[in-house]
């Protein structure tokens, strides 16, 4: 069976262009966790991909827009496939250029 969904997970804004994204594994579907996909979404737009296949249980996120919000969804994967998506979201923090 494929594993259920990271839990918790949380989106840490580090500055006006990084988030720090941590999950936990939860139930792994009796197969082991191989990875996990990691896909984000700008305020109101479509899931894009931002990788695949991580292996490891944090990532930061990158060359953000400052005072934006954003969405991510990170899913578990295992031999037999893919669990839900589980979501956070969180907004930059302000650029501080005034």
């Amino acid at each position: 069976m494929a594993p259920s969904a990271p839990f918790p997970i949380s989106a840490i804004p580090e500055s006006s262009t990084v988030i720090q994204l941590s999950w936990r594994p939860s139930f792994d579907g009796n197969s082991s966790i191989t990875g996990y996909k990691l896909e984000m979404r700008r305020e109101f737009g479509t899931y894009v991909v931002l990788e695949e296949n991580i292996f490891v249980l944090s990532y930061a996120v990158r060359n953000l827009d400052p005072y934006v919000t954003y969405t991510f969804r990170i899913s578990a994967r295992n031999a037999v496939g893919l669990s839900p998506g589980a979501t956070v979201t969180n907004r930059t923090l302000e650029d501080g250029k005034w």
